[in-house]
């Protein structure tokens, strides 16, 4: 409903300050080694670069609809995987 009411800009601009905000969720976590420290940071920050990537998009509804979405779902198997494999 965002894009339809405030426009795409707006939208890009707030899907990324929320895929930013989960750079912290690391801090929180405890008991899990630094790899997985170092492997959820990197994932976050290559969802963030595919994110900001939409700023440079013409054609927002493809960014959008799918090169943001099917990024999201690697970031959350991925995630989930490195829950799985480690751990404590």
């Amino acid at each position: 409903m965002l894009p339809v009411v405030k426009g795409y800009q707006v939208t890009i601009c707030r899907t990324n300050i929320y895929i930013a905000l989960l750079l912290f969720i690391p801090l929180f976590l405890e008991n899990f080694s630094g790899l997985f420290y170092w492997l959820f940071t990197f994932i976050n920050i290559c969802w963030l670069v595919i994110g900001l990537s939409g700023f440079k998009q013409k054609e927002v509804l493809k960014w959008g609809g799918n090169k943001l979405f099917i990024s999201s779902l690697v970031y959350l198997l991925s995630v989930f995987i490195l829950y799985l494999v480690f751990i404590p």
